[in-house]
């Protein structure tokens, strides 16, 4: 049905008819009941390898249970250990099968209101000649958390690929509007279901007036792009089974690709039944390692492939882009800056830095006040606080002088400072010119008279004394003109 709905009581109804036309040989009419379209379904019990049973039922009694009254396969009700409350309980399993409980928590069940249940169920095919009729198998790829994000805030995954049948926790196998919807968002898990209302702000359905999702041509379509089979779910409501997809937001335009799990720990898949028609079940893992992957559809196998290139395109973003030198106060910064995400040109730009940057700065008394210069090392926490963490000794500040300005080259220095404290050349005595005191160039001479030998010939410059007196000339420096006696 192109509108993805198919009433169950109907869909019942045209299996039952096609089975009476088969059997009266009348088959080959069948395409005038329009058949031949994907149908879409909710399995059901007797499609599912194993599902919760009363406890009161007799372990190893049996049922036969399936689609028609001439169509039934026997369950046989089978007694377990549960790992997790240490008891044991019943379950219907399909003859030529086993099970068993074990803990595995598939999503972190305090995001969830009363979600308490940390088993899931793992078969095994016992019977080589087991009757699988009706059952619904296919191969699933399921995304696995890594716990491990990368610096630019991706979370990196792993994925399984197995081949899965239908295994419930509860008596229920429904997959309808009521049921819980466990889906990733960010960080936190949350509840996608639990009601019509909440479900239809989270899942959009085939032809719902959005214009979202659309079929044509066998294929599902979400916002124009193709939707992979393990995307699609088909969930019950009022009696029609409707086929949708969930969104990575409430009212969203981006596809849901991840995992979608039950309230009680189940995972929903949706596979193909024999007829080709789109069937959704909550799945438990067939653990058997000698399976072939021959009927695994190639759409499967590449969306295992896609979760690794994610993985690697997500490492690839911290990859190294550049060293960052920036200038700051009283230092600078080095810090590593990571490749973010690509332009269309496939050059990065430019991420999330790696944390720690480098901050080197001189410290606050450094060359100051008598001490030596001391460069401070530290690193900037994930809070940005700059945290030191140590501190490198290098040497004196020595800053020559000339007067109270810093000395160029070449001039003469009167003092120097030295880490801050100034130091006088000359033994801190100043010459200035004044009276009786001349400065020219390098040469400091007086001004004022001075004795000189005796100029009075035949004297051979000395003195002498006469009556007592004695005579003496001065005078200027080198004038002879001027002179006084």
């Amino acid at each position: 049905h192109r509108d993805g709905k198919r009433s169950s009581a109907a869909s019942k109804s045209m299996r039952s008819r096609i089975a009476a036309l088969a059997v009266c040989g009348a088959i080959a009419v069948f395409g005038s009941f329009g058949i031949t379209e994907q149908q879409v379904f909710a399995a059901e019990n007797y499609q599912y390898i194993a599902y919760k049973a009363d406890d009161s039922t007799r372990v190893n009694s049996t049922q036969r249970i399936g689609p028609e009254m001439w169509n039934r396969y026997t369950y046989v009700c089978r007694e377990v250990d549960n790992p997790q409350t240490g008891e044991k309980e019943k379950y219907w399993v399909r003859q030529g099968y086993e099970i068993e409980l074990v803990l595995k928590e598939r999503f972190t069940q305090s995001d969830i209101p009363d979600a308490t249940t940390d088993t899931v169920i793992d078969a095994r095919k016992t019977d080589p000649n087991a009757d699988d009729g009706d059952l619904i198998l296919s191969y699933q790829n399921t995304i696995k958390d890594m716990k491990m994000n990368t610096l630019n805030g991706e979370k990196l995954n792993s994925t399984d690929t197995a081949r899965y049948g239908g295994g419930v926790n509860t008596a229920s196998v429904d997959v309808s509007s009521g049921s819980n919807y466990v889906i990733q968002r960010g960080d936190k898990y949350v509840d996608a279901g639990g009601s019509a209302s909440n479900l239809y702000k989270n899942f959009v359905r085939v032809n719902d007036g959005s214009g979202k999702l659309t079929y044509e041509n066998g294929i599902y379509k979400f916002n124009g792009e193709k939707v992979a089979t393990e995307n699609l779910y088909v969930i019950t409501n009022n009696g029609t089974d409707e086929v949708g997809v969930f969104t990575t937001t409430e009212y969203g335009n981006t596809l849901y690709t991840g995992d979608v799990y039950g309230r009680n720990n189940e995972i929903l898949m949706t596979g193909l039944d024999k007829d080709g028609n789109l069937v959704s079940y909550w799945g438990t893992e067939l653990l058997d390692d000698a399976a072939t992957v021959g009927n695994m559809s190639l759409e499967t196998l590449q969306g295992k492939f896609d979760i690794v290139d994610e993985s690697i395109a997500k490492i690839h973003k911290d990859d190294i882009k550049e060293i960052q030198v920036s200038k700051a106060e009283n230092g600078g910064t080095i810090g590593l800056q990571t490749n973010g995400e690509f332009g269309a040109d496939g050059n990065p730009i430019g991420g999330a830095m790696v944390p720690g940057t480098i901050t080197i700065r001189n410290t606050d008394n450094s060359g100051k006040d008598g001490h030596d210069v001391a460069i401070r090392f530290g690193s900037i926490d994930e809070e940005g606080n700059d945290i030191e963490k140590f501190t490198v000794d290098a040497g004196s500040k020595v800053v020559g002088k000339n007067g109270d300005a810093v000395a160029n080259e070449g001039d003469t220095l009167t003092s120097v400072d030295i880490n801050g404290k100034n130091y006088k050349l000359g033994d801190g005595k100043t010459y200035t010119a004044g009276d009786n005191i001349t400065i020219s160039d390098d040469v400091i001479f007086s001004t004022d008279y001075q004795l000189i030998a005796n100029p009075t010939e035949g004297s051979d410059g000395k003195y002498t004394v006469a009556d007592g007196k004695v005579e003496l000339t001065v005078q200027i420096g080198d004038n002879t003109e001027d002179r006084n006696t």
